[in-house]
Order: structure tokens, then sequence, then C-alpha cells
């Protein structure tokens, strides 16, 4: 069964006590999930929707929405380059394409 640590729970209790609302709490509560698993997992987002006494619908579409969260594990190192239009055209392409090439990597 997928817990938060005793500490972590203590860190939602008191953020309780700052946020007005169980939906204004879910973002703090799951950078907490992904401070502590390493990324936020379908479980965790059940487990946080339960706990927070919310739809999952919310928790999975806060989740997609921030980039910044992870939903599967992701290496020890996490470079990000903007691809929309606006940074397509000041550059970014070519220094996605840079990046690929100097790491030996592509990107999704």
């Amino acid at each position: 069964m997928l817990v938060l640590t005793e500490e972590n729970q203590k860190k939602v209790e008191d953020l309780r006590k700052r946020y007005p609302t169980s939906q204004a709490l879910v973002l703090p509560v799951l950078w907490l999930v992904q401070e502590q698993e390493g990324y936020v997992s379908e479980e965790f987002m059940k487990y946080v929707a339960t706990m927070l006494d919310i739809p999952f619908g919310h928790v999975l579409g806060v989740v997609t929405f921030y980039t910044m969260l992870q939903k599967k594990p992701t290496g020890q190192r996490h470079v990000e380059v903007c691809t929309n239009v606006s940074c397509m055209l000041r550059g970014s392409g070519k220094i996605l394409q840079h990046i690929e090439q100097r790491l030996g990597i592509k990107s999704w």
C-alpha cells in the first residue's frame, strides 16, 4: 500500500491550515509525493484524491497540466527544452538538436 511518510503526512496537515480548500492543496501535496517517490504514479494520484476527498480526475488534470510533475520515473538529470511555436521561432529547435547530439540522446 502506498502512503506518504509520517513526516510528509505532518507536512500535509500543516499545509491544510494554510490552504482554503482541498483543491488548492493538490499541487503542494503532489510536490511532496514527487519529492518522496521521484515521480507521481497513478496509484499515488488515487491516494491523494482519496486523502483530500476530491475527484481523481481533478488530481490527474493537475498532474498532466504541470510539466514539472513526472508521471513515470526519470533519470538523475532532467533537461527540458521549450518546443512550442514561440520557442521554436526563437531557435529552440537548434538548441534541442545540439543537446541531443552532445548528450547522445533523443527527445520523446
